[in-house]
């Protein structure tokens, strides 16, 4: 079970990410990295960068992945969350099925979790 951080390590957390400049691919695993370090977590425990093939044949990558747990995509400021959601959602069958889908973005002040779901479900809310 992580430790939970205490209020000055996220507020160093949030100030060094809020103005990232960073895209999806330079930033997702660093930014992971260092909130793992600030709930107190071990990245190692996760899978960056985990290739597969959608349920309609195109390939890709999982952002971040830990199996029988969650699946991650992270991306930039301003994409499409939804077509994020869909994109994470036809990596279900490969990942074994992570109970938790989760797209994030880097904005503002820290990471907006904006759909948290089970990837049966449709509940990512429209932009």
């Amino acid at each position: 079970m992580p430790n939970l951080a205490n209020s000055a390590s996220l507020a160093d957390f949030i100030r060094r990410w809020q103005h990232t400049t960073l895209n999806e691919r330079q930033g997702s695993q660093r930014h992971f990295d260092e909130l793992c370090a600030t709930l107190g977590a071990d990245p190692h425990d996760y899978h960056f960068e985990e290739r597969v093939t959608t349920s309609a044949g195109r390939r890709g990558f999982a952002d971040v992945w830990r199996q029988d747990h969650f699946a991650l995509e992270y991306k930039s400021p301003g994409e499409d969350l939804q077509a994020a959601y869909h994109q994470l959602k036809g990596y279900s069958d490969e990942l074994s099925n992570p109970p938790l889908a989760s797209i994030t973005r880097r904005a503002g002040s820290a990471t907006i979790p904006a759909c948290n779901c089970s990837p049966s479900s449709n509940c990512c809310p429209a932009q």
